[in-house]
């Protein structure tokens, strides 16, 4: 009998199909996973740079709270965003082309529903950073003094809270600045991650992926963190 040495045609393009399926199937989430790799290493950067700069500026112009604030909420956002942009390589403020930086789109909840557009954010003040992200400051003097809204690729989709689009708050409590989401006991730190985290909003998904380094709030939506940290 001779040996076949050769595959045929209809064998290589079988061969090729079933590499074609399994292609089709696990990229995504490859690519998934990779961008969000990518986010938790922007975004861990950014609040790095996000504490420092307010060391330096608590060094320079004194505690927050004595900080010259005055009764107008746009006054004070744009002091801060001013500030700050000291300490930041910003290319653009966007209040010279608000629309540059928040173009009349509608921001998604964690859970898809529409959340908010920053075009006419009258309250805030920002600036662009050369790497494309976006800084958002408003002056709120309740619980914190004032709160950052970070996204990572500026208004490029997917604009939805949790997943390009992160909050973060000068707290009060403890004089700094703290991913939202981050409380100081366990049992509230997961009561509001899921009220308002996995069931709506997405705001205060940010501490959950700077602590576990996943998006997975996505995904499934019995992650705690005394417990399940991650889909399977």
């Amino acid at each position: 009998m001779k040996k076949r040495n050769a595959f045929t045609l209809a064998e290589v393009l079988i061969t090729l199909g079933i590499i074609g399926i399994v292609a089709a199937m696990t990229l995504p989430t490859l690519i998934q996973k990779y961008q969000d790799k990518s986010d938790y290493t922007h975004l861990k950067k950014i609040y790095s740079q996000l504490l420092q700069a307010t060391l330096s500026l608590e060094q320079e112009y004194g505690p927050v709270e004595g900080w010259e604030w005055t009764d107008d909420q746009q006054t004070n956002s744009t002091l801060l965003m001013e500030r700050y942009k000291e300490q930041f390589k910003s290319i653009k403020t966007c209040e010279e082309d608000l629309k540059s930086c928040f173009p009349n789109v509608m921001y998604k909840s964690s859970t898809g529903e529409n959340y908010s557009t920053w075009a006419n954010a009258t309250t805030r003040a920002s600036f662009l950073l050369p790497d494309g992200a976006i800084m958002m400051f408003q002056f709120t003097n309740d619980g914190c003094w004032f709160q950052i809204y970070v996204d990572l690729n500026g208004w490029k989709k997917p604009n939805q809270l949790g997943n390009d689009f992160f909050y973060f708050y000068y707290f009060k409590s403890i004089n700094g600045i703290r991913p939202s989401g981050w409380y100081d006991t366990v049992a509230l730190k997961q009561s509001i991650f899921k009220s308002f985290c996995l069931d709506k909003n997405g705001y205060t998904c940010t501490n959950w992926f700077i602590e576990n380094g996943n998006k997975d709030y996505f995904k499934c939506k019995d992650l705690s963190y005394t417990g399940k940290t991650k889909c399977k």
